[in-house]
């Protein structure tokens, strides 16, 4: 039971294991067990999921699982699951990429880590999307991550047997992501392997 800004009880759904008391028409939801900060959903007063941004209710017009990304601060945009597949979602709570990518991670600048299972392997094969689903990067890399100027001692050795530690980046390192298939390399956002 939890509690209406008015004071009335209201009984929540047992799908949900979690909520606190509605405030500005929403309610924070938690419905798996992983229970953090981070992990709610926002509901209204008809337990649908909504979105809930700069205190404003925005209606969902798909059905979704869990809303996995909420910094709506940085992006456009908030990743969703829907089973055990990935989309993205408008601030307006409008589709924008169907949920149908095994995983989908914010990069930056409205860029998003995609993967996809290929069919009858065991692992997912990497690429770069954009909010309006265009391939930024193939997907063909076995993995593809955020670069923050630091290269790992696993992935220094192999650049330093092909001579490639030496490469001198441009100032904005963040821009780069760190791509892997057979090896490792540097890809910026336009999808240009520089490395």
């Amino acid at each position: 039971i939890v509690f209406d800004e008015h004071g009335n009880c209201i009984p929540v759904p047992d799908k949900f294991l979690w909520a606190e008391d509605f405030n500005h028409g929403v309610a924070k939801v938690w419905d798996d067990s992983w229970f953090d900060e981070t992990s709610f959903d926002y509901i209204d007063r008809d337990f649908n999921k909504v979105l809930f941004v700069s205190d404003k209710v925005l209606k969902i017009e798909v059905i979704v699982d869990k809303i996995v990304y909420k910094n709506h601060n940085s992006c456009q945009s908030f990743i969703f699951k829907l089973g055990d597949k990935y989309g993205l979602l408008s601030k307006e709570g409008k589709l924008l990429v169907d949920a149908k990518y095994a995983h989908l991670d914010y990069y930056s600048e409205n860029l998003y880590f995609a993967s996809i299972k290929i069919e009858d392997e065991f692992y997912r094969k990497y690429g770069i999307i954009d909010e309006q689903e265009n391939i930024i990067l193939p997907f063909e890399y076995s993995n593809v991550e955020s670069y923050c100027g630091v290269v790992l001692p696993r992935r220094a050795m192999w650049l330093i047997k092909r001579g490639k530690l030496n490469y001198i980046l441009p100032k904005e390192i963040s821009s780069y992501a760190l791509i892997e298939n057979e090896g490792y390399g540097l890809v910026n956002k336009k999808g240009e392997v520089i490395l």
